[in-house]
């Protein structure tokens, strides 16, 4: 039952936040950029827009390993979700997922400039502010927190 309660609470962080930073591989170092996940838990998949004209596809196609964070510092809420990530050609699920939103980035959904991607999960860590534990300080009087999070594996994912 706590594993179901603790999808659900990553699935309503990720729809909460909206907008993550996604990391990927970029030669031996690692580029991260700031991507509007598209949820879907049903499936247990975010879904994305992407311009066929940046980078990402190549160092998709080179390692699809990839990690998506989000934060929201106000309601102290973090998440960090490892995966892969995959371009899916595919015009109806680009018309599924498109929303007024995506206009602000490109020209339309028959625009051939944009690429749909879908990432998998595969192991997820979640910080919610209300699972942290304070504990006092004797020497100065400071509390300290402790901030272990949760941790959510998907699709048979080792922990």
């Amino acid at each position: 039952m706590a594993e179901h309660d603790d999808r659900e609470r990553f699935w309503r962080a990720v729809l909460g936040i909206g907008t993550c930073m996604m990391v990927t591989k970029q030669g031996g170092a690692l580029h991260g950029r700031p991507m509007q996940a598209l949820p879907d838990s049903d499936e247990e998949t975010i879904w994305f827009l992407s311009d066929a004209a940046s980078h990402k596809e190549e160092e998709i196609t080179a390692d699809p390993s990839t990690c998506l964070t989000f934060a929201d510092p106000e309601d102290d809420v973090y998440v960090s979700v490892s995966g892969e990530v995959e371009l899916v050609r595919d015009r109806e699920k680009l018309a599924e997922l498109w929303s007024p939103e995506a206009e602000d980035y490109f020209e339309g959904p028959d625009d051939p400039n944009i690429v749909v991607l879908r990432f998998t999960p595969r192991i997820a860590g979640i910080w919610d502010g209300s699972d942290f534990e304070y504990e006092e300080d004797d020497e100065n009087g400071d509390d300290e927190a402790t901030t272990e999070g949760t941790t959510i594996t998907f699709g048979g994912a080792a922990e």
